[in-house]
């Protein structure tokens, strides 16, 4: 009767709750994956891919000069390709972080963020609503 009504209507609320907290926490952990994505690939761009560039610069000069030998300087090509494919791989992860965030707070960050990008930035302010 109305006992059992209680507390199925309890048992409801409760799990509305619970879904209300799981979908914030979901929500900040990808916010967190995105800034680490984001961090990441400005260590790879700003700091690793110069020095990678610089490096395989140097051992294509050595090469044509005679002082370097094929090896080195196909070392050096393989790991600036390789060093490429894990910055691919950062710009990835961060979109999908995007998208996921997006999907979480039903929001389209590119138009939170206006024309100057910050999509992270946008959807951190979309954080405060959604944990609200």
């Amino acid at each position: 009767g109305i006992r059992e009504a209680r507390a199925n209507l309890r048992a409801s609320e409760a799990m509305a709750r619970q879904g209300e907290l799981d979908r914030d926490a979901a929500f900040v952990a990808a916010l967190l994956a995105l800034r680490s994505a984001e961090r990441q690939r400005a260590v790879l761009e700003g700091h690793v891919t110069p020095s990678a560039e610089q490096a395989a610069a140097a051992a294509e000069r050595a090469y044509s000069t005679g002082s370097g030998d094929f090896g080195a300087w196909l070392a050096t090509q393989r790991a600036l390709v390789e060093l490429r494919f894990t910055v691919a791989e950062t710009r990835i992860a961060r979109e999908r972080q995007v998208a996921e965030l997006e999907m979480l707070a039903g929001v389209d960050a590119e138009r939170l963020a206006g024309d100057g990008g910050g999509a992270a930035n946008a959807l951190a302010s979309a954080a405060h609503e959604v944990t609200r």
